[in-house]
């Protein structure tokens, strides 16, 4: 039986982190140690990790000055002494077969990297114990599919496959993984997707489980509801990251080509939405130095990537290369039509 090290990191959650760890505790699955990264709270946060820690000798807790959630992931793999680490916000909360169905996994395929499927739940949840079936699909997905999974909706494979696949907390990884690629500390957002790919590479593919296990809490005032502001601006390091990964991708050189393209124009389609962000959301001497930022950088990359668009992909592009004031404000006069 492998052994599973859960690391919970934990940033004024003392609403939540009560029901989050009575989750853990209350796995079937037998194997597993919890590393609680208090991440400098303010809260009663601390207090909470110290009870539990006192009550059950699988529980460890580290504090620690606040350094952001890269940070308390990564003190909590240096602290991880188990086979596979699986990571765990610590406003939300699991269900009590999902160490117990993922551990078998993990032995039966022998996969470094093990994702699966979850349950989107109000701020107010409580009931992690429900019934779930018995029997969930499994599917293997290499690296270039796994890829194109970071970008794409299919609802035939997932409600929402782009988000379980680019976020950290909904995946089972080889200790190895984790060791060797650690989370980026000097961004606060998107700092999940700066990292996704990489794990897919270094993993040859992801293996992914279909059951909802996990129960991820929609909190009015979390980061990934909370709108466009400029610090979402790190998506497009994400992007040329994601870029320069499909070098390392073994296979069809082909397929590899019309990935790369492919996650390319997700790229440059990133810059141009974010300049039109900019442009709704920011006003004066901010919003002219974003935009002249965006505009700087999308010619920069559309003059020395050397990808050849199609011609289609060429004129809309280029144009907005171009003239990107007046490409924008058509764009919304579209929109409005729309």
């Amino acid at each position: 039986m492998i052994k599973i090290s859960i690391v919970i990191p934990v940033y004024n959650v003392e609403k939540y982190l009560d029901l989050c760890i009575r989750s853990v505790l209350a796995q079937e699955y037998e194997n597993y140690e919890v590393i609680l990264v208090d991440d400098g709270s303010t809260d009663h946060s601390p207090q909470i990790c110290d009870r539990y820690a006192e009550q059950d000798a699988r529980i460890r807790v580290v504090h620690q000055s606040n350094g952001g959630l890269s940070c308390a992931r990564n003190t909590g793999v240096k602290h991880a002494t188990g086979d596979y680490v699986f990571f765990l916000d610590s406003d939300d909360c699991i269900h009590p077969q999902l160490l117990s169905r993922v551990g078998k996994l993990a032995e039966e395929y022998k996969a470094p990297l093990i994702q699966i499927d979850i349950e989107s739940v109000p701020h107010d949840f409580q009931d992690y114990q429900k019934e779930i079936e018995k029997d969930y699909p499994v599917y293997q997905f290499d690296t270039i599919d796994a890829f194109y999974n970071l970008d794409r909706d299919d609802q035939k494979i997932a409600k929402d496959i782009r988000l379980i696949t680019t976020v950290a907390w909904t995946k089972l990884y080889r200790k190895d993984l984790v060791d060797n690629i650690p989370f980026p500390e000097d961004i606060r957002l998107h700092e999940d997707q700066m990292v996704a790919h990489r794990f897919i590479v270094e993993a040859g593919g992801i293996l992914f489980y279909r059951a909802p296990l996990y129960y991820y809490r929609n909190r009015p005032n979390s980061l990934i509801t909370e709108g466009w502001t400029t610090k979402r601006l790190t998506i497009l390091d994400c992007y040329k990251d994601r870029v320069e990964w499909t070098k390392k991708i073994s296979g069809d050189i082909y397929e590899i080509q019309n990935l790369t393209y492919y996650i390319f124009i997700r790229y440059l389609t990133c810059m141009f939405k974010n300049y039109w962000m900019a442009t709704r959301k920011l006003q004066g001497e901010e919003k002219e130095k974003i935009q002249q930022m965006i505009i700087k950088r999308y010619r920069q990359e559309l003059k020395t990537s050397g990808m050849k668009l199609k011609p289609k992909d060429w004129i809309v592009f280029h144009l907005f290369g171009l003239i990107p004031k007046q490409f924008v404000a058509a764009y919304q006069i579209i929109q409005k039509i729309k």
